[in-house]
């Protein structure tokens, strides 16, 4: 497989880029798990990574169980904390549409300067994640700028 650029570059849906600061190997499944492990094992990894950040499906969301047809069935099936929700509302926190690519330590230093641990609860109102405090954790102990 050669390097190619396209191989530089990922997709998050914008809520993910909260996600990867409280990854702790636990998701809906097996085979989502080892992705979300090699997507955020490259975001701490690669200096050269551009993300385009999205409110679509992303290169986290393909072997999603929630994942159909390359929607999430929350945003399908209208749910009130739809995964396109939580993207509309970090977007809107980061000050920035969906859509836009952004180098790796960018887009690192936007969420350091826009969000806060503590925003975390209103951001991301109705994840079931939230009451583990991963992401708040994360954020705080600035997770993902121990590159390397």
């Amino acid at each position: 497989m050669s390097n190619t650029p396209e191989m530089k570059r990922l997709s998050l849906r914008a809520h993910h880029l909260l996600c990867m600061h409280g990854f702790r190997g636990l998701g809906y499944d097996e085979h989502f798990v080892e992705n979300m492990a090699r997507v955020h094992a490259r975001v701490k990894s690669e200096p050269d990574l551009e993300i385009l950040v999205t409110d679509e499906a992303d290169d986290i969301c393909a072997p999603c169980p929630r994942n159909k047809r390359g929607q999430c069935e929350r945003d399908i099936m209208g749910e009130p904390v739809s995964a396109r929700a939580l993207d509309h509302r970090v977007l809107q926190q980061l000050e920035i549409d969906s859509g836009r690519t952004f180098s790796r330590d960018d887009i690192l230093e936007l969420v350091r300067e826009k969000i806060t641990p503590e925003d975390l609860v209103s951001i991301c109102e109705g994840c079931q994640w939230l009451p583990f405090d991963y992401c708040v954790e994360g954020l705080r102990r600035k997770s993902l700028e121990s590159h390397g």
